[in-house]
């Protein structure tokens, strides 16, 4: 059996799709620089966050298969645009479906959106060209959850233009308008896409082939919950990874199910074990399926993805315990747990934390932070943290 993500309005997939609180870590991007007279370097650490230039000035943008067009923040968009003249569109579905936006836990306010007029984007030396319409919403918890300030997203009729080769060893992100070879990569597969829709190839779970769009702004990858029940019923292809995640989503900060899957495939090749958030109906491949790669490209022209040094993750961490975190005003501190998460812990929402093993850690650096917080064995964990104008230690 294929399972297929459902097709959505165009309209729906202009949102970012689960960009996790857990998920995303960047540091502040470089400004990339020529490699070759058509094509552009820009370093990166975990996920594609890129640097580009809008008026003169540099911003940073994540690469973001998931959404259909260009995002950005609110304040940023006050600046540097206009709100969009509706009649200029061709296809005027475009705005009469905005009500009707999907985020993880049904129907979005359409408040949180605005569509705003293009203005000219530079991506390097390259300037981006075609695009009919933006779309303005809030971004600042999507900044609090990886610790860098996020002015918008590139989305997938970004994505289209140029052709994607990544290198997870040397941390560098190759940009082109030129079509890439083939026979520079182990292997190469085609890939489904569609207006609407994002790039997207079968992955093996379990007994089924299941169809996984791509979602570059996601770290963790998302399965519907009509798989997760079928997969629960075959033996050995699924466990519970105890806890749960809270994700930014276009609904704004939601908790998800964390499952496991084992035993992932790529054309008969092991991927290893993966982390998946249940979603009500949506499916896809994150960065950790693309981390496992160490090269990797996406060849819009040809509508391929090639790969070189595949490394399947097998075992996962394990998870000690659920510390969530976020950055605020240059600082990580605690949000979003419960009372009955850090009864036992003895922290408190609002706790900043100043050192962990006398170590102390910038904003930018939340998701090592997250790492430490999860996967340290009990007894290994010394925090110093702010509470009330007072630093205190916390044994964990």
């Amino acid at each position: 059996m294929i399972w297929y993500k459902k097709l959505f309005l165009f309209t729906s997939a202009l949102i970012f799709l689960l960009l996790c609180t857990e998920w995303l870590h960047f540091s502040h991007p470089d400004q990339g620089v020529p490699s070759s007279s058509d094509s552009y370097d820009q370093p990166f650490e975990t996920a594609p966050l890129v640097s580009v230039q809008i008026a003169g000035k540099y911003y940073n943008f994540l690469l973001d298969s998931g959404a259909s067009v260009v995002l950005l923040d609110r304040q940023l968009a006050r600046q540097v645009t206009v709100p969009l003249d509706t009649r200029k569109l061709v296809d005027k579905t475009v705005y009469q479906d905005l009500p009707k936006l999907q985020g993880t836990r049904g129907s979005v306010d359409p408040a949180r959106f605005d569509l705003v007029e293009p203005v000219a984007l530079k991506l390097g030396p390259f300037s981006l060209v075609g695009q009919d319409v933006w779309v303005a919403t809030d971004l600042s918890s999507l900044s609090e959850a990886i610790g860098v300030q996020v002015s918008g997203l590139l989305g997938v009729d970004t994505f289209r233009q140029f052709s994607w080769e990544v290198s997870n060893e040397k941390k560098v992100i190759q940009i082109t308008q030129r079509p890439l070879e083939v026979a520079a990569f182990d292997e190469c597969i085609g890939y489904s896409d569609q207006f609407g829709s994002q790039p997207g190839i079968l992955l093996g779970m379990g007994e089924q082939q299941v169809f996984m769009p791509f979602d570059t702004g996601a770290s963790t990858s998302y399965i519907a919950k009509e798989l997760i029940d079928h997969l629960s019923t075959e033996k050995g292809a699924l466990q519970v990874n105890p806890g749960m995640d809270v994700v930014v989503n276009a609904d704004g900060v939601a908790e998800v199910s964390r499952y496991v899957v084992n035993a992932v495939t790529l054309k008969n090749q092991p991927l290893g074990m993966m982390e998946v958030h249940e979603t009500p109906e949506r499916y896809g491949a994150g960065m950790d399926v693309l981390s496992r790669f160490s090269r990797y490209a996406f060849i819009p022209s040809k509508m391929m993805f090639c790969y070189s040094g595949l490394k399947p993750v097998d075992p996962l961490p394990l998870v000690y315990r659920d510390v969530r975190i976020k950055a605020r005003e240059g600082q990580i501190t605690l949000d979003y747990n419960t009372l009955e998460q850090l009864r036992e812990s003895g922290l408190l929402n609002g706790d900043v934390i100043k050192q962990i093993n006398g170590h102390a850690y910038p904003p930018r650096q939340i998701e090592a932070v997250r790492t430490l917080l999860k996967t340290t064995p009990p007894g290994k964990l010394k925090l110093h943290i702010l509470r009330n104008h007072q630093v205190v230690q916390v044994d964990l």
